[in-house]
């Protein structure tokens, strides 16, 4: 499991697919999403998700980068796909979150 983190965290810019997560682990699809679920308590798109939004904390706090430049460096494929991750993970929209700190 270890090398799969890697593997996320080394890619959270590219649209990262289930099929190459699973590849890493020597797994199928479905049993590696069971398997990485019981071990992280969290399915592999969440953590992802989690993983992406942190990275964009992070942007947020360090760049003077734009919402939708942080989006793509972060892998989301939208800047409203970026938005509803991050309202949902932080409760805040992004604006909000870098306006606040």
């Amino acid at each position: 499991m270890k090398q799969v983190i890697a593997y996320i965290d080394e890619n959270l810019d590219k649209k990262i697919q289930l099929k190459e997560i699973a590849d890493v682990a020597c797994m199928s699809e479905t049993y590696f999403s069971s398997v990485f679920k019981k071990f992280n308590g969290i399915s592999p798109w969440d953590y992802i998700t989690i993983k992406r939004v942190e990275k964009a904390i992070s942007l947020l706090k360090t760049s003077d980068l734009n919402k939708l430049e942080i989006a793509e460096l972060c892998g989301f494929s939208s800047s409203s796909n970026f938005y509803k991750a991050f309202f949902k993970i932080t409760g805040k929209t992004p604006s909000e979150y870098k306006s606040g700190q």
